[in-house]
């Protein structure tokens, strides 16, 4: 034995309360070495699961209709770096104030010409404050 693993293991199957259990544990957004420690799987079988689950997602986004009217929108924005210090990406955020929802999105430097020459983002602009009024 290592640890709580066998040193020969056999190709053993997994009950459905056993993967009942991790679906929960993965909600929990514990690591993936932590839940396979906990349960008794190896990291290998967990992570093939866990990438099984993730290709059954759907890929389309259903949106729901609603009321026209008002939108109050709440924006915010956040940073970090990729791969290195002097790639810092930004990511601003517009949700709806009712419903939680995200109704726009931006990825990417936090320049104001890069964001000027987007149409699609002026909304998010605006709300930011990240442009006078009277810029293009």
């Amino acid at each position: 034995m290592v640890g709580n693993l066998p040193l020969n293991p056999d190709k053993k199957v997994i009950d459905p309360a056993t993967k009942e259990l991790i679906d929960r544990l993965l909600l929990e957004r514990l690591s993936l070495a932590g839940i396979a420690l906990a349960v008794k799987v190896s990291e290998q079988w967990l992570q093939d699961y866990v990438n099984r689950k993730y290709a059954r997602m759907p890929r389309t986004v259903q949106v729901l209709s609603k009321k026209k009217g008002k939108l109050a929108i709440q924006c915010d924005e956040l940073w970090s770096f990729v791969d290195h210090k002097s790639n810092k990406q930004w990511v601003w955020l517009a949700l709806d104030v009712k419903t939680r929802e995200i109704v726009g999105v931006y990825i990417g430097a936090r320049d104001s010409a890069a964001l000027v020459f987007d149409p699609s983002l002026q909304f998010v602009i605006t709300c930011l404050g990240l442009l006078r009024k009277d810029s293009p």
